[in-house]
């Protein structure tokens, strides 16, 4: 029998959810155009341009190492104390942090500040997560993860836009008694409190009676479950942080492409994305299943990848970006859909390691893309590219392999803890 259809009121949640991961992302999005000139302000206004992007680069790694630490924590907490107290704890510590971010006055407090700040945020995603695995069905599932990846980018699209205004706002200007460029971090903390906000029309899963009663399931065992899973999504955000912060150079310097065609061709990976995980991710699982979904947007972003670093027709290029985002846009969902399948009763510690595995690729795929970068355009790409297509028809025969267990059992969390039944 096919599991029920998700009802109204999960999809209103859904909804709820989703606007607030958007306005999460939002404040995530909404400081990047002015880190440079808010670091600038802080004691480094003769600095190099080399310097203030060592510090960029050093901020944005502390905070992603924070997340590849603390996240499967989170996620771990999350399965015993609730989804939306774990929501609200990284929220409420994501708000505080960047409105002091725009309080201070020296470069060592904004580091600081930046790795506390992780510290809390790396609750928000695996916590999402893993509320949507709690109250979606197995048919319904990966269409909620789609939506609220979907969500998640958006956000993250609409952030920047709106901080790289705000940063041009002089806040003596408009009466506010702050120092230049702390206006987006401020705006940041008040979108997180918005999103706050939306976890009232939450209701809380109940956790389940085999969680309670058990004591915690070792990370070893966990990690043998999601293993592949765990290197795909890591993979994968490895080959996304490389094309994102390789790909514009080699389209100015190489292509011969303006600032305004680079934009847009973003704009249009982010448009495929946006399309493909609101209308057509989950009629694809329900029809291949999740990992031969995976499998094949591994291969489409690899062969996308490979293919980058040959073209040199403009309509080529945004053809092949297109693809790179339809596989990017199938990838997300479909993987934490797995993972928090196969971490059943234990879905928030499984989606935070998947959060913890995609932190590591979001450090390793910038380092890599950058010395690989130096010593010839296509190298990055052939690796990156050549690595995925390596791991889509592993990934596809492993599935072949794996008998994936009932998800009204595993939500129940017939495996103990430890793997051990209670007595």
């Amino acid at each position: 029998m096919k599991p029920a259809r998700t009802t109204p009121g999960r999809t209103r949640q859904l909804l709820a959810l989703s606007l607030s991961i958007a306005l999460a992302m939002s404040g995530v999005g909404l400081i990047i155009p002015i880190v440079p000139s808010h670091i600038g302000r802080l004691g480094l206004a003769s600095a190099s341009t080399a310097q203030v992007a060592l510090h960029v680069s050093l901020l944005a790694a502390g905070y992603a190492l924070m997340q590849l630490l603390l996240a499967p924590v989170w996620g771990r907490l999350s399965d015993s104390r609730g989804r939306r107290p774990l929501l609200a704890i990284g929220l409420i510590g994501f708000a505080v942090g960047q409105a002091l971010c725009g309080l201070v006055n020296s470069l060592v407090a904004l580091y600081a500040i930046r790795l506390g700040t992780g510290i809390f945020s790396a609750a928000i995603i695996p916590a999402a997560f893993a509320f949507v695995a709690d109250t979606t069905t197995d048919e319904d599932r990966t269409r909620g993860m789609a939506q609220l990846s979907a969500a998640a980018g958006i956000g993250f699209v609409i952030g920047p836009a709106i901080g790289g205004l705000l940063g041009g706002i002089e806040p003596s200007a408009i009466g506010l008694p702050i120092a230049n460029y702390s206006l987006p971090f401020f705006a940041a903390a008040g979108c997180a409190l918005l999103a706050l906000l939306t976890l009232r029309w939450l209701e809380e899963p109940a956790i389940p009676v085999a969680v309670q009663r058990r004591g915690r399931l070792a990370w070893t065992d966990l990690a043998r479950r999601i293993g592949l899973p765990l290197a795909v999504a890591m993979a994968g955000q490895v080959a996304i942080a490389l094309f994102e912060t390789t790909f514009a150079l080699h389209a100015r310097t190489d292509l011969g492409m303006s600032l305004v065609q680079i934009g847009v061709l973003f704009m249009v990976c982010g448009l495929m994305m946006l399309v493909v995980q609101l209308g057509a991710v989950s009629r694809l699982a329900r029809r291949f299943g999740e990992v031969h979904l995976a499998s094949a947007a591994l291969a489409l972003m690899g062969l996308s990848l490979a293919l980058l670093a040959l073209a040199r027709s403009t309509a080529i290029v945004f053809a092949l970006v297109a693809s790179y985002g339809i596989g990017m846009a199938l990838l997300t969902p479909a993987v934490s859909a797995l993972v928090s399948r196969r971490g059943g009763a234990h879905a928030g510690a499984a989606l935070g390691l998947e959060s913890s595995a995609k932190s590591l690729g979001q450090i390793a795929g910038p380092v890599l893309g950058g010395v690989l970068f130096g010593a010839s355009v296509a190298v990055p790409f052939w690796l990156a590219g050549g690595l995925l297509l390596g791991l889509a028809p592993i990934f596809a025969w492993s599935g072949r392999r794996t008998h994936e267990p009932p998800v009204e059992r595993e939500a129940r969390g017939t495996l103990g803890f430890r793997g051990q039944e209670a007595r």
